[in-house]
């Protein structure tokens, strides 16, 4: 059963999950679905953005289907193992200085080889895309890895 989250819940995941570097990313292309790891930055919302190339193909993926599915493994050092699963709407919106540096102050560091990458050519190459989560279920991040919640945000 979905339940809804409640602001302490949001803290929490939004402390999780800010200290999740990657995370997989997985769109569909014809009916066969296309994963790959990306860089998130999570807002206090727990909306999801994710910076890429507009040749890259989770692009055209979203392009023709935008329903998305993020996985992100938070256990880093804890006992417990703690993931959280996305399940959510895509859109795409060009990639700004003023959206660039709203997704650095979310996320707090990009590691320098995507920093190079995305802005060597321009930022008018690449492209934002934000996450609207319609379902988040967890494990473990409330405390026992019995505690799978499966929330409406």
């Amino acid at each position: 059963m979905d339940e809804r989250l409640n602001e302490d819940q949001k803290r929490k995941l939004k402390k999780v999950l800010s200290g999740v570097t990657f995370c997989s990313l997985s769109t569909c292309h014809e009916g066969d679905p296309h994963t790959t790891m990306v860089q998130p930055s999570v807002t206090s919302e727990l909306d999801v953005i994710i910076l890429a190339k507009k040749t890259r193909k989770k692009i055209a993926n979203i392009k023709q289907n935008n329903r998305i599915w993020l996985t992100f493994d938070a256990s880093g050092f804890f006992k417990i193992p703690k993931v959280v699963y996305m399940k959510g709407v895509a859109k795409l919106e060009p990639l700004t200085q003023e959206s660039f540096d709203e997704f650095l102050s979310y996320h707090g560091w990009i590691t320098k080889k995507i920093l190079k990458k995305l802005t060597s050519e321009g930022l008018h190459t690449s492209t934002r895309i934000i996450v609207k989560p319609d379902k988040i279920i967890t494990y473990g991040v409330f405390g026992k890895i019995e505690d799978t919640v499966s929330f409406i945000p």
